[in-house]
């Protein structure tokens, strides 16, 4: 009795590790997709043997959870059909296929930025003003920041001068050196297309909320996130309706053996 409730709990505790160690390495992979990434090639493929390594924690903890002993109970009669049954389960999987389309709608998204990140990564500084695909390197002044964290971290909202003119750019620093970016620091600010896309302070680059190819690299994360979340749920979902099912089955069958018997 003992020895199976610690392998039950044991189980939950390699589920629940590995559920964790996926969504790490799936944002490792999609983090890999950030402008500001380094050796984006070696980081998707550790974040692929991590979510490997995530899958085999979990399945190792539903194997463990599955194995438990039974515990012998005296039979019970049937107890009577729920009739939210196939409500709730309507409501479940409605609710899945919602979060799945909205994952699917996001990587779908990202693949519609191709075209804009492959000009944005082709442009060079501008020589001439007939020329329109390129970018605009500004000498700015840092007049003040505004910090917020959030679920996504932290989020500095950058206020600068440009020629005389006061901007604002969004930037989610990661793991990059924000302490730069303070009230009177110089820096240089990448004008593509009308958009701030870049900020360099003191020898560190940070993406804008504004360039495309990290636009790109969020809405895949939040793609690969949802579709993760929907194959997780589905999955507990998809157990649960098979125990329901046995345990019924099971009930069924002693109260019938009970009632036959003299």
């Amino acid at each position: 009795m003992t020895g199976g409730l610690w392998r039950a709990i044991l189980g939950w505790v390699l589920v629940v590790a590995g559920i964790l160690v996926v969504l790490f390495g799936a944002a490792a992979i999609g983090g890999s997709y950030l402008p500001d990434a380094q050796d984006p090639v070696t980081t998707r493929i550790a974040g692929a043997v991590i979510i490997a390594i995530g899958l085999g924690l979990a399945g190792g903890g539903i194997r463990l959870i599955r194995s438990r002993p039974r515990v012998a109970r005296p039979p019970k009669p049937p107890s009577p059909p729920r009739r939210l049954t196939k409500v709730h389960l309507v409501g479940s999987v409605a609710a899945l296929l919602l979060v799945a389309a909205g994952g699917v709608g996001a990587l779908i998204y990202s693949f519609f930025l191709d075209a804009e990140v492959q000009s944005f990564r082709s442009a060079h500084q501008c020589t001439t003003a007939a020329n329109t695909d390129c970018y605009e390197l500004h000498n700015v002044t840092i007049t003040g920041v505004d910090i917020s964290n959030g679920r996504s971290g932290e989020t500095d909202e950058v206020h600068f001068m440009d020629s005389g003119s006061q901007h604002e750019v969004a930037i989610h620093p990661g793991g990059l050196d924000s302490s730069v970016l303070s009230t009177g620091a110089e820096g240089v600010a990448t004008l593509w297309h009308g958009r701030y896309t870049n900020l360099k302070v003191a020898g560190v680059s940070f993406a804008t909320v504004d360039n495309p190819a990290g636009q790109q690299g969020e809405w895949r994360l939040i793609g690969i996130i949802l579709l993760g979340a929907v194959l997780f749920q589905g999955a507990v979902l998809t157990a649960g309706i098979l125990y329901v099912r046995r345990r019924t089955a099971a009930r069924l069958g002693a109260a019938s053996g009970h009632h036959a018997s003299p």
